[in-house]
């Protein structure tokens, strides 16, 4: 509810003219508010004064975890995530991390099924929710890869598990910036970030070919607007799912819709916290 003639402060989602948030910035200036929101203060030199919160990437790391276990169990695998509640089920930061622990210790002692492993997540963003997020992610047992050792990872590993009836007692991480998205279009130059940013109609998105072949779990915490290439198209995700891609799971922290995850189509609820993608009726 949006009382009239009232200052309101809040991520407002708004800004980038988002399709559904419409109807919020209309029901603001029919009741003549003032809008402040959090996203825009910037102190005139666009370095955000007010950023996404870490909490935000406790919770969300947290929850994907929690799903993670019910998806291996959909599809026949019992694995330790599965023990894990969602975020708000804890009365506290110290007991959700108590709780990731205990499932930490679960891998470390009896491992996760090989059928299922390499596990990995990649993380993109390098602000307080993706770091909030790799923290959860570290406190299980893992190793960092650098994202262009995943392709020799995912070999490797496929060949051992598949060698052997040995369970796999650490999960893998990865962090994905700018230049493991995109590549110029111009094959002779390197990818440049300040290019990047000041022409992005320049570069092609190269993330679906490079590294979501081999990534288990998205956690998609970047800033993105339209004018940049997306993260994954839906046409891509589906070309994925047709060659047998490993991602069993996507937390989007930036909940754009139709964003740089195109197929986020909808947000979630504390009460519905996971939705299926159905490719083929995309």
């Amino acid at each position: 509810m949006v009382l009239p003639d009232r200052a309101y402060a809040f991520f407002s989602h708004t800004h980038k003219a988002q399709k559904e948030n419409m109807p919020l910035l209309d029901e603001i200036l029919a009741k003549r508010v003032s809008l402040f929101d959090y996203e825009r203060f910037d102190g005139g030199q666009k370095n955000r004064i007010i950023a996404f919160g870490k909490f935000a990437g406790l919770a969300a790391m947290i929850d994907i975890l929690s799903g993670l276990g019910k998806r291996y169990l959909n599809l026949g695998y019992s694995t330790p995530f599965l023990s894990l509640g969602s975020a708000y089920m804890y009365t506290s930061v110290a007991s959700a991390k108590s709780a990731v622990i205990s499932v930490a210790e679960e891998i470390a002692t009896h491992g996760l099924p090989s059928g299922i492993c390499p596990i990995v997540f990649s993380f993109t963003g390098a602000g307080n929710a993706s770091v909030a997020a790799q923290d959860i992610f570290k406190l299980l047992p893992h190793r960092m890869v650098e994202p262009n050792k995943l392709l020799d990872l995912f070999e490797k590993g496929i060949t051992r598990h598949k060698a052997s009836l040995n369970r796999v007692f650490q999960v893998y991480g990865c962090i994905i910036t700018s230049k493991d998205m995109v590549a110029h279009k111009d094959a002779t130059k390197a990818f440049d970030k300040g290019d990047y940013y000041a022409h992005p109609e320049n570069y092609n998105p190269i993330f679906h070919e490079k590294i979501a072949p081999y990534v288990s779990v998205i956690v998609n915490c970047m800033y993105w607007e339209k004018h940049f290439p997306r993260l994954l198209s839906t046409l891509q995700l589906q070309d994925l799912a047709r060659k047998g891609s490993p991602i069993v799971a996507i937390s989007d922290l930036t909940c754009d819709i139709r964003g740089s995850i195109e197929i986020v189509n909808q947000t979630t609820s504390f009460d519905s916290p996971f939705f299926r993608c159905w490719f083929h009726l995309i």
